[in-house]
C-alpha cells in the first residue's frame, strides 16, 4: 500500500487498496482509519479534491463502514498514542505505559 501525502489541516495521508476496496486515511491527531467497500472513483476524487477535508466530510464520513487501526506497543502491548515531539516537531507513536517511541 502506497501512502499519498495530502494537503489538509486534519488528514496527512491517504492510501487505497483497489483489490479490497479499502481506503486508509491517516489523520493528523487520531491515527489511521480504514474505510470498507469504497469505490475507486471516491478515492480518486478525494485525492484530487481542492479541499480534502471537505470532500471527506461530505462523501466518506458516515457513509462507509470503518475501523480504527489500533497501534500496540511492541514492548508492553499497551495502545500507543500519537504525539508530537517538541524538539523536532516530528509526529510519533508513544506508549503511555513504558514511553516507547516509534515514528509514524
Amino acid at each position: 500500500m502506497n501512502w499519498l501525502p495530502v494537503t489538509s489541516s486534519n488528514i496527512s495521508e491517504i492510501a487505497y487498496e483497489p483489490e479490497k476496496k479499502i481506503l486508509s486515511v491517516r489523520f493528523i491527531k487520531s491515527g489511521i482509519y480504514r474505510y470498507f467497500d469504497v469505490p475507486e472513483h471516491i478515492f480518486e476524487e478525494l485525492r484530487d479534491a481542492e479541499s480534502v477535508g471537505k470532500y471527506f466530510s461530505e462523501w466518506i464520513k458516515g457513509v462507509f463502514e470503518f475501523e480504527k487501526e489500533i497501534k500496540k506497543c511492541p514492548k508492553c502491548g499497551t495502545e500507543m498514542k500519537i504525539t508530537e515531539r517538541i524538539l523536532d516537531d516530528q509526529k510519533i507513536y508513544l506508549c503511555p505505559e513504558c514511553e516507547f517511541e516509534e515514528p509514524m
